[in-house]
């Protein structure tokens, strides 16, 4: 039998980052339209968690989204983030956020790139340097993971 829905997470990446050497405050901002990502949607999708993921220099973590005409409103507020504490944030079980093709997300990532907040490597405090997107701790990511439940009848 085919499952009624597809429980599925969604990469909302911002790979075009550019941290200075040296700059303390760092913000990049970006937005992910959900009818960009989906094309147009003929239902609303539940929104069941999130999880926010960034590197060493990253300080502060933000998630919003807006719908429609409303006002934004907070999905995921970190504002102290730290690499240890990576993990989903489920909403209620009978209160997910449904979103359509008018919602879009809004994420801010913050970075701390000063000479005081660079990473030890061979019992040596590292000089700061441009960072950009990449997969090593000494790169960085700006990321959020949307977790939904799909109904599988749209992909037939």
């Amino acid at each position: 039998a085919v499952p009624e829905n597809l429980l599925t997470s969604i990469a909302f990446p911002d790979m075009n980052l550019y941290i200075p050497a040296g700059d303390p405050k760092v913000v990049e901002r970006s937005e992910l339209s959900v009818s960009d990502y989906f094309g147009p949607l003929p239902i609303q999708l539940p929104v069941l968690g999130v999880m926010a993921h960034m590197h060493q220099l990253g300080s502060a973590i933000s998630l919003d989204v807006k719908q429609g005409r409303q006002a934004k409103a907070c999905v995921l507020d970190i504002p102290e983030w730290d690499f240890a504490w990576q993990q989903t944030y489920y909403f209620p079980e009978d209160d997910p956020l449904m979103v359509d093709g008018d919602t879009t997300f809004h994420m801010a990532c913050t970075y701390d790139n000063s000479a005081a907040n660079q990473q030890v490597g061979n019992g040596e405090q590292l000089e700061p340097r441009d960072v950009t997107w990449g997969d090593s701790t000494l790169d960085e990511m700006c990321l959020t993971y949307l977790m939904t439940s799909i109904p599988t009848a749209l992909f037939q």
